[in-house]
């Protein structure tokens, strides 16, 4: 898994731990580790070598995320890994206003 950290924000906590609160009746026990906000970048493949990496820490290293995005929309997605490749579903859309 390729992913780039996010600065904490009190927000994006709260709305993990309501996403959290919402589901866990549903059967979705919550997440034994902490929070670490993130975007996911991307995904290697099983057999991915630390060498096919080299270089990939310091070029992101080099960027600098520095805006803030607002958001009007959560997809609650669920990811299903197959031999070719994850499939991404929708399974609840959100416009947040």
């Amino acid at each position: 898994m390729l992913w780039a950290g996010v600065t904490p924000e009190p927000g994006l906590e709260l709305l993990q731990h309501s996403v959290e609160q919402a589901f866990a009746p549903l059967g979705f026990p919550p997440e034994g580790r902490p929070f670490r906000p993130h975007v996911t970048l991307g995904r290697s493949t099983r057999n991915a070598k630390p060498r096919d990496f080299a270089g990939l820490e310091e070029i992101l290293g080099g960027i600098d995320f520095d805006e803030t995005v607002p958001i009007d929309n959560v997809d609650l997605m669920q990811s299903t890994l197959q031999r070719e490749g994850p499939v991404y579903e929708v399974k609840c859309h959100e416009r947040l206003s």
